[in-house]
């Protein structure tokens, strides 16, 4: 049985190196397929290359954006013998774990942020229907010899032999006379009997075969997406009628809770611009003493 082996390398020359010692090693030049690109312009992720190599959709995302920035990726279909053979030569050379590289991505992303910025994902789910063979049914067919009693009719002949003596009184003949010295006759007696045998004959044909039908049937099912609500803290304060008449002093608490539950970066470089806009919606602005606190 085959199997697939896939490897990622950042570079081309890596990983035409890694072709050549795979072929080397009994496996087929025409098993080994390369994805790379020459660019690595901004563009939508191409998954038909993958979906043709038997990638799930969910790995190949991630394959098609390593390629995207410039990796390349071996596809290896070998059998079942020379699986261990060819995994041992992808980690001497040194191939990407694309889960440790994807979590890289992200994390690169959360920190290239300017500051005062806060990245929140969209998450969204796609709803993805295969199709897979089950069994619904079948026929058994049993092949077995019966016997059944016959019988026909047949005329068969015999012979007996029969001994007749009849008184004779007459003159000897010389045919009589010729006969009359010592002799003997046999006479054989014959019988037919019945030989039976017997020829085998194609009396029917089954047939056995499928009839295939095809159908439509809907799959319905729910797909999950992350929705941002952006809601400016100050704004949502303001118009809060638990705090219509408070001063900041007794506002500054919840708003600084509020914060640190749902925003990154420290409360002391964001509240003066919390307590801005809080002021601006009131339209009542507070006298500050000091540098607030």
């Amino acid at each position: 049985m085959s199997k697939t082996i896939i490897g990622l390398f950042d570079s081309r020359t890596e990983a035409e190196k890694v072709v050549q010692e795979l072929v080397g090693s009994g496996i087929n030049r025409q098993d080994v397929s390369i994805v790379a690109t020459d660019s690595q312009a901004q563009q939508d992720l191409d998954l038909s290359p993958y979906r043709t190599l038997g990638i799930p959709d969910l790995e190949a995302r991630s394959y098609a954006e390593a390629v995207r920035r410039g990796a390349t990726l071996l596809c290896i279909r070998t059998e079942e013998q020379l699986v261990d053979r060819a995994t041992d030569i992808l980690e001497r050379h040194g191939a990407i774990d694309i889960d440790q590289r994807a979590a890289q991505w992200s994390a690169a992303a959360c920190t290239d942020l300017k500051e005062g910025e806060v990245r929140l994902p969209v998450v969204e789910e796609e709803l993805q229907v295969g199709k897979r063979q089950v069994r619904r049914g079948g026929v058994r067919v049993v092949r077995y010899v019966t016997e059944t009693p016959v019988e026909e009719k047949v005329q068969l002949r015999e012979e007996h032999i029969k001994v007749d003596r009849h008184p004779v009184n007459r003159p000897a003949s010389e045919v009589d006379l010729a006969s009359l010295r010592d002799s003997t006759l046999e006479v054989t007696e014959t019988a037919e009997e019945a030989v039976v045998s017997k020829q085998a004959r194609v009396v029917e044909e089954v047939v056995i075969g499928k009839e295939v039908a095809e159908r439509t049937e809907t799959v319905r099912d729910t797909v999950r997406r992350t929705e941002v609500e952006v809601e400016d803290l100050g704004t949502a304060l303001a118009k809060d009628k638990r705090y219509s008449s408070s001063d900041w002093s007794v506002v500054e608490p919840e708003a600084r809770r509020r914060w640190e539950e749902s925003h990154q970066g420290a409360w002391e470089d964001f509240k003066d611009s919390v307590r801005s806009t809080w002021e601006k919606v009131r339209g009542q602005p507070s006298v500050r003493k000091g540098k607030s606190g």
